[in-house]
């Protein structure tokens, strides 16, 4: 047998089962996500959330992915995988009680509040993908990432579809039923994420440290190291015109995918007469789109570089722009949101490669950490610019304005 098969073979037995729960624990809470983007800005406007105000609970969610961003690389270093992730399931259990609080109590403060706590658990959620890199054995490191990734996949049906079963699920308190879910949702990640074998705080840091110095040696020819063999300081990181770049192009198509996507089911439901199904669906679609192109991603970027498939993303996400404005008929929704969503997969993707050469894998955390904090905060005030330019305007206005924005993500 070769030593792949044997890799294989290692991987099948050891951690194959780890990185399926880890892919899971990624759907799961990118299923919260998804749902509460269905359901957030509607509920808000079922309990007396004005046009400018009912997108802002994506805004409050983004803000709390970010706010839980800056804690997560001394949290998960110090106390483990295990531990930082709890936090962040019990973070989406708590958002959905809130949440469900502002359904029973009709109050907006709570209906943002719950968000807000979604959205920490979603900002400690983002790094099930880096703890994929500590489990799998080293020739599987790329492929385990891959998977864990793909449980977006799974999520862009879940979200919508739990969404559609449960916004009428209790008689007389519409959307109660979806906040509770997205409580039990994160339950369930929580038992999830208790089957997975992490690796204590000190022997997961470690790992990452062995990669570094193998990567040197590799890259040096056992000869002088290329990389500083001490971890930087953070703003000698973030000051290089890498981080800058791929940072930026990485913030601004989130920003711009999150405006739209904002506001897509007020549009849909309140300005132009479809139903909740409708939207449901449109939204659906659109998080296919946004996580399905990352099974050949990897491959353009490899193929053609990040900077081309960053460009090709914002040639996508123009076209996007020109189905949206082109018609008010439902099927420019479904073509304008698919578009977006791998509009954004290209630029998002190629975003985060270029950061990944920014750092050693052994100040991923503390970089990741910073990069997610700027590109939640932007798209938290991008979601709530986008509310004021919808209320105040329409539908089309608001595309006109995020299609000028889509020039410098070029």
């Amino acid at each position: 047998m070769t030593s792949d098969g044997a890799g294989f073979s290692a991987l099948f037995e050891g951690p194959a089962l780890d990185i399926l729960y880890l892919a899971m624990c990624w759907a799961l809470t990118l299923t919260t996500s998804t749902l509460l983007t269905t359901i957030g800005p509607l509920s808000a406007k079922h309990v007396g959330a004005s046009n400018t105000a009912a997108p802002f609970t994506i805004g409050a969610f983004l803000f709390g992915a970010a706010f839980s961003s800056v804690p997560s690389g001394p949290l998960f270093r110090k106390y483990g995988r295990m531990k930082g992730f709890s936090v962040g399931c019990l973070c989406q259990v708590i958002g959905g009680i809130i949440g469900g609080g502002g359904m029973v109590f009709e109050s907006i403060i709570l209906v943002f509040l719950g968000c807000f706590f979604a959205g920490l658990g979603q900002g400690l959620g983002q790094f099930y993908r880096f703890s994929a890199v500590e489990i799998a054995p080293p020739s599987f490191k790329s492929r385990a990432i891959t998977y864990v990734l793909s449980g977006g996949v799974l999520a862009a049906f879940l979200g919508p579809t739990t969404a559609n079963y449960t916004i009428n699920l209790i008689a007389e308190r519409d959307y109660l039923g979806s906040y509770i879910m997205m409580g039990a949702i994160g339950v369930l990640n929580q038992l999830f994420c208790m089957l997975v074998r992490f690796p204590d705080a000190e022997a997961g840091y470690e790992k990452l440290m062995k990669s570094d110095d193998a990567e040197n040696e590799e890259r040096s020819g056992g000869g002088a190291s290329l990389i500083p063999p001490a971890n930087r300081p953070l703003m000698e990181i973030i000051s290089q015109p890498l981080f800058v770049v791929s940072c930026a192009v990485a913030t601004l198509a989130h920003t711009i995918m999150v405006m739209v996507m904002s506001n897509c089911s007020l549009a849909m439901v309140d300005a132009y007469g479809y139903n909740f199904n409708d939207s449901a669906r449109v939204m659906e679609v659109h998080f296919f789109c946004m996580f399905g192109p990352g099974f050949f991603t990897g491959k353009l970027i490899e193929r053609y570089g990040s900077f081309l498939v960053a460009v090709l993303g914002a040639i996508v996400f123009a076209c996007s722009s020109f189905v949206f404005v082109s018609s008010t008929e439902l099927w420019t929704f479904y073509v304008g949101m698919s578009l977006l969503g791998i509009a954004w997969n290209f630029s998002f993707s190629a975003g985060t490669v270029m950061l990944t050469g920014s750092y050693k894998k052994s100040e991923a955390a503390d970089v990741q950490a910073v990069n997610d904090f700027i590109l939640f905060t932007v798209a938290g005030v991008g979601s709530l610019l986008s509310g004021i330019v919808y209320s105040n305007y329409n539908w089309k206005v608001l595309i006109y304005v995020v299609s000028g924005m889509m020039i410098f993500n070029v």
